[in-house]
């Protein structure tokens, strides 16, 4: 019998060899946790672009006092028929509200006026006080109401 030669072919093929995973997960979670660590949340309000008008010069003292008028009309004190009114706090009568108010219209005529009519008023007063400001040509008046 004839034996047939086998021939044994080497073999060229290697294995390939498994690379360790462990060491490069730990890199990559420590540069992860650097990266976490040092970001920094950009500030959009520090970013905006904010356009400021340029100041005028330095206001008087009759334009500081213009700009918060506050006028009260008060009920009637017992014995007087007729309410009485404050300016800021200070009170005055009709005829000096009427030249402060043409004054305050010279200044700034669109200057807000805040009216304020205590529940124990006049509806007369607060009408009479209203047309005094008409007549100025002060136009920006609230009114308000208080106990």
């Amino acid at each position: 019998m004839s034996r047939k030669k086998t021939r044994r072919v080497r073999s060229t093929k290697r294995e390939v060899e498994d690379v360790p995973m462990t060491p490069m997960i730990d890199v990559v979670f420590q540069m992860l946790i650097y990266f976490v660590l040092t970001f920094e949340i950009p500030d959009k309000m520090s970013q905006m672009q904010v356009w400021r008008p340029a100041g005028e010069s330095a206001p008087s003292k009759e334009q500081e006092v213009v700009e918060l008028t506050r006028i009260t009309v008060y009920g009637p004190q017992p014995g007087s028929p007729n309410g009485y009114y404050a300016l800021n706090d200070t009170r005055r009568s009709l005829a000096t509200l009427e030249k402060a108010f043409n004054r305050f219209a010279d200044l700034n005529p669109s200057q807000n006026i805040i009216v304020v009519a205590t529940a124990d008023s006049k509806h007369k007063d607060l009408v009479a006080l209203l047309n005094i400001l008409s007549k100025a040509g002060l136009e920006n008046v609230s009114l308000l109401s208080s106990n």
